[in-house]
């Protein structure tokens, strides 16, 4: 209804809802709440694939920071608490 071509007015006393809504008349007699109940369980279902592969992926992204982070950590066993004959060579 956007981009189509409005209408050239020739009547008057044409109302204005019937000029800005091109005649739209409202079907009453359709049942909605089917379209409504089948469109509504889509969506759902959709937000809820959505939410599982974020999890997934946020998965996937902390195991490999913590990859990350050990392989370029190195063990510990580098990092002395108590002085031995090994690091008195140093001082």
């Amino acid at each position: 209804m956007l981009f189509t071509k409005a209408i050239k007015q020739t009547d008057p006393k044409m109302p204005f809802f019937s000029l800005i809504s091109m005649n739209f008349k409202i079907n009453l007699d359709v049942d909605y709440e089917i379209q409504h109940k089948y469109r509504s369980k889509a969506i759902s279902n959709f937000f809820m694939k959505e939410f599982a592969f974020a999890i997934i992926m946020t998965l996937v992204l902390a195991y490999i920071n913590l990859k990350y982070i050990t392989f370029f950590q190195g063990p510990l066993l580098y990092f002395e608490t108590t002085i031995g004959e090994e690091s008195r060579k140093y001082d």
